[in-house]
């Protein structure tokens, strides 16, 4: 007769934890250990919650919070901590992706955000910029700090899933603090879009959020964040922003099925090259 291995010690700790959670009512418990691995059984999910993911999210969220801060880092955020962000993305550019950009190099920044800063900074440097994103409130702040700053910036409200309303192609579509927030199973299409843009034998720059190893400590953290979300939701607008991850493996091949090659990692930015 053939024993079973036993299960591990912390496995059955963390298993009766999410029950208990689900007895109490708290369906992201069982939906963040048992399914987190199915993307199909997520839409599921999503649907039965009734959490929007996508799409008109970013409009509402921007119209609710009217704070270009707090839509990019939250509440707890400052000016400081975004311009510092910003200003250590371009001491990394101007070393290993400005190089590879000759001057009026055509950008388009997806996803531009509120406060336009990477095309506003951009701009500034001489390159045309053409900044898109999903929702028109978002659009309304962005021409407001293009034009506080002075620059000339084409700003068009687009979904990133479908690019085809533009009709220009790109030296460089860039994207950061964005992809992950596209749900996983539109993420292959959202790279044909990219990759529909942007020139041959020129380039992409992705910030994808990689996947780390799970441990119990960030299982139980992120079990206790989807409470906290789903308690705040029955007494204030609150929003639950999608929030994707990809190992390195999953990154190469989405890459690679959507016709570019990886160049180069740096710390999460992924600079792709159009086969």
């Amino acid at each position: 007769m053939v024993t079973p291995d036993p299960v591990p010690n912390s496995e059955v700790k963390l298993v009766m934890f999410v029950l208990v959670l689900s007895l109490m009512g708290t369906y992201e418990a069982v939906y963040l250990y048992f399914l987190n691995k199915n993307l199909y059984k997520r839409e599921i999910y999503f649907n039965l919650m009734e959490i929007k993911q996508w799409g008109n999210i970013w409009e509402d969220k921007m119209k609710s919070q009217k704070n270009e801060i707090h839509i990019i880092h939250g509440k707890n955020s400052s000016a400081k901590k975004v311009n510092d962000e910003l200003n250590n993305d371009f001491d990394g550019f101007k070393k290993w992706l400005l190089p590879l950009l000759p001057r009026k190099s055509k950008i388009l920044d997806c996803g531009v955000g509120p406060m336009a800063r990477h095309s506003i900074e951009f701009s500034k440097m001489g390159y045309d910029v053409m900044g898109v994103d999903i929702s028109e409130t978002t659009l309304k702040y962005a021409r407001k700090h293009a034009k506080r700053n002075g620059q000339d910036i084409d700003f068009v409200k687009s979904n990133l899933i479908d690019l085809s309303g533009i009709r220009e192609s790109f030296h460089l579509v860039f994207c950061t603090q964005t992809f992950g927030h596209i749900p996983e199973y539109l993420a292959l299409e959202t790279l044909n879009q990219f990759a529909s843009k942007t020139k041959k034998g020129w380039y992409c720059l992705i910030q994808f959020w990689e996947a780390k190893e799970p441990s119990i400590g960030a299982t139980i953290k992120s079990v206790a964040y989807q409470l906290i979300h789903r308690i705040k939701r029955k007494f204030v607008k609150s929003y639950h922003v999608n929030c994707s991850t990809y190992t390195p493996e999953e990154i190469q091949d989405m890459t690679k099925r959507t016709g570019f090659t990886v160049v180069n990692n740096f710390d999460g930015f992924y600079l792709l090259r159009k086969n």
